[in-house]
């Protein structure tokens, strides 16, 4: 393609920025905006909640088994020619997906062509930054990519609950083709680059890594709805049950991805030391600077995805609020991580960028800290706000750099993989988080909801006995509680809704103190950079290839 004159230079590099980042924007808030949906599709698609938390599901999967294969196809064939196809991928699948009258055609457009999309513009998106600024240009790029990137997270179930609210689910996917459209019309200013000139792709390494990945996302995605050993549900595809009726299906999943991933490692580090192309040069992992961010990356996210799958929990069943105001909340979040996401850029270009990391994970686990201490029955939306402040600007010193330290740290002629290796642990860390969190949160709220009814003296003796037998044996589904009101009297049911509320309020603050804990190994591990000399204008120096 011949492109327009003058387009697609270094002098347009913040041009090119505003764009990718705008790919990249709609492919994050994609992660979120249809969960609050999920009435609403029931209905309109006439299909069960299995079949949606499997679309859902599905988004992740696909992406996280993807990734590292796309980030090595733009090294070879350009990023900016993998961007392009990727958001077209995407805008493809999210028109199929809104379009759909039956949830197969969806599980189609979204969790297969649209998440493929998804995949090689996250991987590409990270790697056209990295080769596109120089020096400490980059911190600013990055804290743009990364206040971008945190506040889309939050953004994600605003926007759906607004447009379903209002206009329907479906243009939660048909707003991605404006976008996109749009997206795509920048690539023009963005620079081509490629790193590898030989291109020779490791197909059986391919297959390794994409199995493994996806083996580990199911089993962590599926392990509360299948039992992590025991089995909660039979499981079953096209007619086919697994046989062993005592053991789960997910220990298979969790113990093939390790074999898999062990095997794929194996395999890289074979063909490097032939000096053949692997898909993954695993000779970057020595790289101290990249090794330690990919880690606190990880510990991050599971403190980020965890605490944003109990929260809206919180919201919605103690306060009562709808996915539009359950948005509303997290605004004083969205907004400080996106102004310091941008500030950490700045900041980082005065001084190293170790120094907002280290010091964003500390400012961050003292959010989550004070966010156990204002979970209450009564919360409001200002007695959150603070919490959820000092949260947001946390996370947006940290992250954004960490991704500037991750891809300077590698050399710049594998930027795609290194970019699809830290969305990679984005993704795992963040999958990890929810399903372990799940478990504290389903597992507390037994405890406490017990406690709770047995020791309230308003409510008899047999409502005690039905409302424990319910909850220990199927009355908490992905941390709600399912109870008729309605069928009691009015002072029972306000006995019992006041001791359930509490305990939802009780168990969300035990899930989060639970995440505090990651967020500060993500500190500790962060001071492991004090005594590391970070020189940007020294990184990522392998000879950038011009796309010819």
């Amino acid at each position: 393609m011949v492109l327009p004159s003058g387009l697609d230079t270094y002098e347009n590099r913040w041009k090119a920025l505003v764009f990718i980042s705008l790919g990249l924007g709609i492919v994050i808030i994609d992660n979120t905006i249809l969960n609050v949906s999920i009435p609403y599709m029931l209905r309109d698609l006439h299909t069960d909640l299995s079949s949606l938390e499997l679309v859902i599901s599905g988004y992740s999967l696909t992406i996280a088994s993807a990734l590292i294969t796309v980030g090595r196809a733009g090294d070879l064939f350009g990023r900016r020619q993998i961007f392009r196809v990727g958001v077209a991928v995407f805008v493809v699948g999210s028109f199929i997906g809104s379009f759909s009258q039956h949830v197969n055609l969806l599980l189609f457009g979204r969790s297969l062509i649209q998440a493929l999309g998804a995949a090689m513009t996250l991987s590409s998106a990270l790697a056209l930054i990295d080769s596109t600024f120089k020096g400490k240009e980059r911190a600013v790029a990055f804290g743009v990519w990364g206040a971008i990137a945190g506040a889309a997270v939050t953004l994600g179930p605003l926007m759906g609950g607004y447009l379903t609210s209002y206009y329907s689910w479906r243009w939660s996917l048909r707003i991605n083709v404006f976008v996109g459209i749009l997206a795509l019309a920048g690539t023009f200013y963005m620079m081509e680059s490629r790193g590898l000139k030989e291109k020779k792709f490791d197909w059986p390494g391919t297959f390794l890594s994409s199995a493994g990945f996806f083996s580990l996302m199911y089993g962590v995605i599926e392990g509360n709805t299948y039992g992590w050993l025991s089995p909660k549900q039979q499981f079953s595809i096209f007619g086919y049950g697994w046989p062993l009726k005592n053991i789960s299906i997910i220990p298979f999943f969790l113990v093939a991805s390790l074999v898999l991933l062990v095997l794929f490692v194996l395999r890289e580090r074979s063909l490097e030391k032939q000096d053949r192309a692997p898909l993954l040069e695993i000779s970057i992992f020595r790289e101290r600077g990249f090794s330690i961010g990919l880690i606190v990356l990880a510990l991050l996210s599971f403190g980020l995805f965890g605490t944003f799958f109990m929260m809206p929990i919180f919201l919605e069943n103690v306060l009562s609020l709808n996915a539009l105001y359950s948005g509303i909340y997290f605004l004083p979040a969205s907004l400080s991580l996106l102004s310091f996401g941008l500030a950490s850029g700045f900041i980082a270009e005065r001084v190293n960028i170790k120094w907002p990391i280290m010091f964003g994970t500390v400012i961050l686990s003292i959010g989550v800290y004070f966010m156990t201490n204002v979970i209450t029955v009564d919360a409001t939306f200002f007695s959150l706000a603070p919490a959820l402040i000092v949260f947001g600007t946390g996370f947006g010193l940290s992250s954004s750099q960490l991704n500037n330290l991750v891809l300077s740290s590698a050399p710049l002629n594998v930027a795609g993989e290194a970019s699809a290796i830290s969305t990679t642990m984005r993704q795992v860390g963040g999958s990890i988080g929810v399903a372990f969190l799940g478990v504290i949160l389903a597992s507390s709220l037994i405890t406490n909801v017990t406690a709770n009814v047995e020791s309230d003296p308003l409510l008899p003796q047999q409502v005690k006995t039905e409302i424990i037998q319910a909850v220990k044996q199927s009355g908490i589904e992905a941390g709600r509680i399912n109870i008729a009101y309605q069928d009691l009297p009015p002072n029972i049911a306000d006995a019992l809704r006041s001791d359930i509320n509490d305990a939802i309020a009780k168990s969300t603050r035990q899930g989060l103190s639970y995440g505090m804990i990651f967020t500060i190994a993500a500190a500790i591990v962060s001071l492991f950079l004090y005594n590391y000399e970070i020189d940007i204008e020294k990184m990522g120096k392998h000879e950038n290839v011009a796309a010819g």
